[in-house]
């Protein structure tokens, strides 16, 4: 973002303050322990985690916990077939 104007390993000093959600850290790990912990109230975020994140296991536990809290349960079976196959946007996941 600010690459041309700073250079690429300069960082405006308030960015470095900035903090993101848990469920958006670099760290495979972290983002498992932060899906883990969204709530009822967070059923499109987690259904977005679980069609998007790069890691299989992040995917598969927010399918999980998606399906756990959802109303409907064919749904949820969906997505965790989804994660489960490892495929992300119908593409095979590359080890």
């Amino acid at each position: 973002m600010y690459a041309g104007v700073l250079g690429a390993d300069r960082v405006p000093l308030l960015d470095k303050f900035r903090t993101r959600p848990a469920w958006q850290h670099r760290d495979a790990e972290t983002r498992l322990a932060a899906v883990r912990q969204l709530g009822p109230d967070q059923e499109e975020l987690l259904a977005s985690i679980a069609r998007s994140d790069e890691d299989a296991r992040v995917r598969r536990a927010a399918a999980r916990t998606s399906a756990g809290q959802s109303r409907s349960k064919s749904r949820g079976r969906a997505r965790i077939t989804v994660a489960k196959n490892g495929t992300k946007a119908g593409r095979p996941e590359r080890w």
